[in-house]
């Protein structure tokens, strides 16, 4: 929902600062998290979905697509640090995504699909009536889909949009960087995955390094 990792790790920190009690689940926590979220997210300028689709296809569709060399200085001579670069600009691409959503019914988003939480559940958090969430449901979809579906090769192989010949170009434009916050992993959800809930659900789970994880428990 924030769409920048720094910041999403500090409402992290600042949500779960209270201890967790045992037995306690990550989504008990989500209605402390949305509060931290919602809050930061007030008051940013706002522009209109035409335009930030503009901005992310200035990035990602123009220029010629190269492979990743893989001599290149921001893999620091780990190999495991492709798939790491690769997984970090197929999560960008998707939030960038996301961020075309108006900000309720991207929360919706990230509830449903990212996090997997049941309607009744995503309803009764966000306190809003069966047919409000429907029609949340229904722009998400369109929304997404309508961003996805013509590029990525992850939902269909035969776009042109592929990460590994899509990567030079975004770290050249600063759309991704290798995180420091992320351990080195070989995962990385190649293939194509048809639709937009399953391309999601491959995603990796985040692999947080030993550092970090003191950071957020300190």
């Amino acid at each position: 929902m924030l769409g920048d990792r720094g910041e999403a790790l500090r409402a992290l920190k600042r949500s779960l600062a209270d201890p967790i009690p045992p037995g306690t689940r990550f989504k008990d926590r989500l209605a402390t998290l949305r509060t931290v979220v919602l809050s930061h997210m007030h008051g940013r300028p706002r522009t209109s979905q035409v335009e930030r689709l503009h901005q992310i296809d200035q990035v990602l569709r123009k220029g010629t697509s190269v492979s990743m060399p893989m001599h290149h200085p921001t893999l620091k001579g780990d190999m495991r640090n492709m798939p790491v670069l690769l997984t970090g600009f197929m999560q960008s691409c998707l939030i960038a995504g996301v961020q075309t959503l108006p900000a309720a019914v991207r929360e919706v988003f990230v509830l449903l699909v990212v996090l997997e939480m049941s309607e009744e559940e995503v309803r009764v958090l966000i306190d809003a009536a069966g047919t409000t969430l429907s029609a949340y449901k229904t722009r998400m979809m369109q929304g997404i889909e309508a961003y996805l579906e013509p590029h990525c090769s992850h939902i269909d192989r035969n776009n042109a949009c592929r990460c590994d010949r899509r990567l030079l170009l975004a770290l050249e434009r600063g759309f991704v960087a290798l995180p420091k916050h992320e351990a080195p992993s070989m995962d990385y959800p190649y293939g194509a995955f048809m639709n937009v809930r399953r391309l999601f659900a491959a995603v990796p789970q985040l692999r947080l390094s030993d550092e970090t994880v003191a950071q957020l428990e300190g």
